[in-house]
């Protein structure tokens, strides 16, 4: 999938977001989770390591939760609200 962010043309795949998390811990849910198999995580920790793996210098504050949220379910995967 083709988006971009912050004025950035990115392309990120569902595929890229499961191998960028695989064997990465769930830092602390604050508010807003999003699934990756069985773990739930911050849905801003999943976007920034998508992103990172794929080449892209980005950190956390280039981007805000509403962006990580609509991008990550975009893709197809399970977001909610609550630990």
């Amino acid at each position: 999938m083709r988006f971009i962010l912050r004025g950035t043309e990115v392309d990120l795949e569902p595929d890229d977001v499961r191998r960028a998390i695989d064997g990465l811990a769930p830092e602390p849910i604050r508010k807003y989770w999003v699934r990756i198999g069985p773990w739930r995580y911050p849905p801003k920790q999943v976007l920034e390591a998508a992103l990172k793996s794929k080449g892209y210098e980005v950190t956390r504050v280039g981007f805000t939760t509403s962006d990580a949220f609509s991008i990550l379910k975009k893709l197809g995967f399970e977001l909610g609200e609550g630990r």
